[in-house]
């Protein structure tokens, strides 16, 4: 006769566990618990590596120069050297101030410069407002305002820099007396180096990229490959290889065509003088723009059109040197700086008639 439980129906023997089934479910149970742990406890421990790493860090690279309240956040300002115009330096996309290590020493032995993080970049703090080139122009002047860096400035944009610095330019005329741009972006290279749908797509795969690699770094996985490599994180590294300068670039390159766009309403830089600093190995291209027409386009096109901004604008064409120019030719950046500024410091209309309207480009 069957044994009936409570509700009255028979048990039968499949209905309760074996005695070997009991520990299998235990082990795994027990397995799934440990596997939680690690789930939960190695990213922890990882972004806790990731914190003393950087604060080890911070003390072995001391920042020089400043932190500045502009308001809602901080920026580094670093300046050097004496004399007037003070020479503002205004680097390139994801780039912090030490871009400029090869030219703001050189520079400080004939005039006063500084150079400074935008938000999000090198020892600033970030910003998460659209990264506008009249947001970061604004930026700049509060900063040098409440920093007490009073004018008149030469302005030098390297890259995405020079969109920054004209429109600093527009904004603040009765403050700029020249302007360097140092292989800087124009407003037309995205349509004439190969479209803006294809520039889009490539953009979107980078900021995918960008993301995957901010999260790593944040989980301490950048700086534990650099450990198991064996190679110590210098201060370079240390001031590019941030989630933050990584956030910052994808925010810069969404307003990289409104940026472009309010560098082209800033119009004319009249007779402001102005040298072009132009890569002549650098330029992109795309499906129907080969490399060598890229290059034409970029060096006689764009980057010459940015000379003809200014009645006294001429180009210097630099074909040693790839985009990185600060680095590869700081002699020719310094040049160009005093150039300007010397200009700059005879006053608004001196020299004027030396470089007439639209002055072809020069090779060194």
């Amino acid at each position: 006769m069957n044994d009936l439980p409570s509700d009255g129906q028979p048990t039968s023997a499949a209905a309760t566990p074996g005695p070997s089934a009991q520990p299998r479910r235990r082990s795994f149970r027990r397995l799934l618990l440990w596997c939680t742990l690690l789930v939960l406890v190695l990213p922890a421990l990882g972004a806790l590596y990731q914190l003393l790493g950087n604060t080890l860090d911070r003390r072995r690279f001391p920042m020089p120069g400043r932190l500045v309240d502009v308001g809602a956040l901080r920026l580094h300002l670093y300046c050097t050297g004496q004399g007037s115009p003070t020479v503002i330096l205004e680097a390139g996309g994801r780039s912090p101030f030490a871009t400029w290590d090869r030219v703001q020493p050189e520079v400080a032995r004939f005039a006063r410069v500084c150079s400074y993080d935008r938000a999000g970049l090198g020892y600033s703090d970030v910003d998460t407002a659209p990264r506008t080139a009249s947001r970061v122009a604004e930026q700049l002047h509060t900063l040098l305002a409440t920093a007490a860096i009073p004018g008149p400035y030469v302005l030098a944009g390297h890259s995405i820099g020079g969109f920054y610095v004209r429109v600093f330019a527009h904004r603040y005329p009765r403050e700029v007396v020249g302007l360097v741009l140092v292989d800087s972006s124009s407003e037309d290279q995205v349509a004439r180096l190969g479209g803006t749908a294809e520039w889009q797509a490539d953009q979107a795969q980078d900021n995918r990229r960008r993301r995957r690699q901010a999260t790593e770094m944040r989980l301490g996985l950048f700086r534990l490959e650099h450990a198991l490599r064996g190679e110590p994180i210098d201060r370079d590294t240390f001031l590019w290889e941030q989630p933050e300068a990584l956030e910052t670039a994808t925010q810069e390159t969404a307003a990289f065509l409104s940026a472009g766009e309010e560098a082209r309403a800033a119009g004319s830089l009249g007779g402001l003088p102005l040298v072009v600093l132009t890569s002549g190995t650098h330029a992109g291209s795309g499906p129907s723009v080969s490399p060598e027409e890229a290059r034409r386009i970029w060096v006689e096109e764009l980057q010459a059109h940015l000379a003809r901004l200014s009645s006294r604008g001429k180009q210097v064409v630099l074909m040693d040197s790839g985009h990185g120019v600060p680095d590869e030719r700081p002699d020719a950046v310094v040049g160009a700086i005093r150039e300007v500024w010397t200009a700059g410091a005879q006053g608004p209309t001196a020299g004027a008639e030396a470089s007439p309207p639209g002055a072809g480009p020069r090779t060194p």
